[in-house]
């Protein structure tokens, strides 16, 4: 989920409150994020976000039907915010970031299936582009998630997920090499559920390419969760 992670003030407006076509805005102003701001700030070493003295913005458009057995929602959001890297007090202008998103989420019966897709600049401090700063970086990602109750007790869970900065562009706007210039994250999960107890046994795999080549790790897990 890309923003809506910080400190601020939220205001939720429910549009259709007694249609079937469940409709919600939201509005945020949120607290700005980003690295230490450089430059000529010494006195003040706070993030480049705070340093622009303005908020982030984020809107968002959230919907939700029922259709018999079915059960659908989903989403787009909006995120706008400003970071100044030369810190207060120094000359300098304001660097712009934006992003968009979307997610859909389904329920029919015994299968779910939902995921989200961004596209945008400079969300490093949004969690995106494989959390690089540089306000440079275009890119989007993406991911998605499947699972099937086979019985009240035991059910199957994989997902996938992917985030694809635009490294070449990156390169060429700016003569520098991006570091981290993709990555994938699938798992899957064997999940046994009795009323408040619940264990799994999950695969991970990471596949990440750097600039100077391509790294992977796997890992077995076994979980379990109590719920109060």
């Amino acid at each position: 989920m890309i923003g809506w992670r910080f400190p601020g003030v939220f205001l939720f407006h429910d549009l259709t409150p007694t249609s079937p076509l469940k409709l919600q805005l939201e509005v945020a102003a949120l607290k700005g994020s980003g690295v230490a701001a450089s430059g000529r700030d010494t006195a003040n070493v706070i993030g480049s976000g705070e340093a622009s003295g303005l908020p982030q913005v984020e809107t968002r458009l959230n919907a939700a039907r029922k259709f018999g057995t079915a059960s659908w929602s989903g989403f787009v959001a909006y995120h706008l915010d400003w970071k100044d890297p030369n810190g207060t007090g120094v000359p300098g202008s304001k660097i712009t970031n934006w992003g968009v998103e979307t997610g859909q989420y389904i329920a029919v019966s015994s299968f779910t299936l939902h995921g989200s897709f961004y596209y945008g600049k400079g969300l490093g401090s949004q969690f995106g582009m494989i959390t690089q700063f540089q306000p440079q970086i275009r890119g989007w990602g993406a991911w998605a998630q499947a699972g099937y109750d086979f019985t009240s007790h035991w059910s199957v869970w994989a997902d996938y997920g992917l985030d694809q900065p635009d490294y070449k562009r990156y390169n060429t706007e700016t003569g520098l090499t991006l570091l981290r210039q993709l990555s994938h994250t699938g798992s899957a999960l064997l999940r046994f559920r009795a009323g408040r107890y619940a264990a799994g046994l999950e695969y991970f795999r990471n596949v990440t390419r750097w600039s100077t080549g391509v790294t992977s790790a796997d890992q077995f897990a076994l979980s379990a969760l109590y719920t109060l």
